[in-house]
């Protein structure tokens, strides 16, 4: 039976320590913010943001701006590289050497 994307996303999660293997390629200082809850910036975003480990083990990244909203890691790659999620995706696959 073909795996679902659901279970190709929770895979790619897990393989990359929650997502936080993801993050740290773009935010260098992940882990100083994990520790110490500092906030960042991503790319270009004026606003702060800041980072959380979520009950399943996944880390989230919250954005605070007019709308505040929060992103995965891959929610992340679909932004900082302007591709869609199938393409974000395959980014993260062949970064990470990740088998599916």
């Amino acid at each position: 039976m073909k795996k679902s994307i659901y279970q190709d996303e929770e895979s790619i999660m897990k393989a990359t320590n929650g997502g936080l293997d993801i993050i740290r390629h773009y935010i260098p200082e992940i882990d100083e913010c994990v520790k110490g809850k500092k906030k960042f910036r991503i790319g270009s975003l004026a606003t702060l943001s800041t980072i959380k480990k979520r009950e399943n083990g996944f880390y989230q990244i919250s954005v605070f701006d007019n709308e505040n909203y929060w992103m995965t890691a891959i929610d992340l790659v679909k932004f900082l590289e302007a591709e869609p999620f199938y393409n974000a995706i395959d980014i993260i696959i062949k970064r990470h050497n990740i088998q599916l």
